[in-house]
């Protein structure tokens, strides 16, 4: 990583050109080296890679014209900004987020969304610690819908002042409407202090997804 001082006639750099990713951290402007992930043969990541090429073949092969323009209306909603610039996703985009979680769930595919609403929201997770099971239970709001649900992926309970995210996420779930709550998170505590760091994401099966997002907990192991 290197701070950059620029002379006149650029203020400001954002983003990736080649193996070089530009950003700003306080004052300073910042130029490093992109991190390129290791390809480690997790099952899970295998699955979704597989389920990512399904969908590519699916989009391109099964779906109808008509509803390749519903999700092409779909994502239209789906307006965000990155940098200050607005942008929408692709129907293809939409299609694959939705049906990439759909078939973890179970192995359907939906051809068509039936919701055409947005981005659905994040929810608020809440974390402490479940003395009695010796593990940590998160809890949300607001509640999900019947059709919705609640992805996550966490890591193990290692690094315990660490925070920011170093090491892969080794365990997942998917909790519905009827999930009793608060939830215990089912990792590896190595029976003492720790931090688990988790990636969540909102699905809707009839056609919809949130931003995802991450988050951390430090927990006192007792």
């Amino acid at each position: 990583m290197a701070i950059v001082e620029y002379g006149g006639g650029i203020a400001a750099f954002w983003g990736s050109i080649g193996g070089t990713t530009f950003s700003r951290g306080g004052s300073f402007n910042i130029a490093k080296r992109r991190a390129y992930p290791r390809n480690r043969l997790i099952l899970e990541r295998q699955t979704n890679k597989g389920y990512f090429s399904l969908c590519i073949e699916r989009w391109k092969n099964t779906l109808t014209n008509a509803d390749r323009i519903d999700w092409q209306d779909a994502a239209s909603n789906f307006s965000q900004s990155r940098h200050g610039i607005a942008y929408t996703i692709s129907g293809m985009n939409l299609f694959i987020g939705v049906n990439t979680l759909k078939l973890l769930i179970d192995n359907t595919f939906l051809n068509a969304p039936t919701i055409f609403t947005g981005r659905l929201a994040q929810r608020t997770v809440t974390y402490a610690w479940d003395a009695a099971t010796h593990k940590v239970e998160i809890n949300f709001s607001p509640a999900l819908a019947a059709t919705e649900k609640l992805f996550y992926w966490a890591t193990n309970g290692d690094r315990k002042y660490a925070t920011y995210k170093k090491i892969a996420y080794r365990n997942s779930g998917i909790l519905t409407s009827v999930t009793g709550l608060p939830y215990d998170i089912d990792a590896s505590y190595r029976g003492a202090d720790g931090t688990i760091h988790f990636h969540f994401i909102v699905l809707d099966t009839r056609g919809a997804i949130s931003s995802a997002w991450q988050t951390y907990y430090q927990y006192t192991y007792a």
